[in-house]
Parts: C-alpha cells; sequence; structure tokens
C-alpha cells in the first residue's frame, strides 16, 4: 500500500510505451518458458498454464522500495522498471482471472 503512494503516475505514464511492449513482452516470453516447462514435467494443461502465467509475476514493492532507498525512483531507468513491472502485474492478474473463468473457480 505505501508503495502505491509513493509512485508518482504522471512520471510512469511518461514511459507507458516502453512499459507496455516490454512488460506485454516479458510476460508472454516467461509464460511460453513457463508452459514448455510445465508440459516437459507432464504437467496437466490447465494446470500448467496457471503455474506459467503465475511465473510471469515480479517483485513489485521490492523493486520500487530498493530504488526508493537509492533515491533512484525518479530516474529514467527506475520510471521504465516500475512501468514494467505494474504492466505485469496487471496482465498477470488479468489472465489468471479470465483462466479462473474458464477452469469454474
Amino acid at each position: 500500500f505505501l508503495v502505491g503512494l509513493e509512485l508518482s503516475f504522471d512520471k510512469i505514464r511518461d514511459v507507458g510505451k516502453v512499459a507496455v511492449v516490454a512488460g506485454i513482452g516479458q510476460v508472454v516470453f516467461t509464460a511460453a518458458g513457463g508452459l514448455i516447462l510445465c508440459w516437459l514435467l507432464g504437467f496437466p494443461l490447465m494446470e500448467a498454464v496457471f503455474l506459467s502465467v503465475g511465473l510471469t509475476f515480479s517483485s513489485t514493492v521490492v523493486v520500487v522500495k530498493l530504488l526508493d532507498e537509492k533515491g533512484e525512483l525518479d530516474s529514467l531507468y527506475g520510471r521504465i522498471a516500475v512501468g514494467i513491472f505494474l504492466v505485469q502485474d496487471l496482465v498477470a492478474i488479468l489472465i489468471l482471472t479470465f483462466l479462473a473463468g474458464l477452469g469454474g473457480g
């Protein structure tokens, strides 16, 4: 909660295009890699999909806190990193919500 109070969404919005492209790209590549790994390990398809999407979550709170402690939260790379992490988390939550509806809960 406190992390959200420290963030300036205007500053993050300035790097929005980079954050969206990189965030979605990371979700796609990580989920695909996780899905392949789960498939090789013999997981059922739906479990493999849930696990692979779950792998895409980042430690947004930890990274924001570290950037803040170093005084680099407002730097260009700090804003881009936070934007990417927020996009990753949002996309992963949306996908998991959609999958939960498909899987019946």
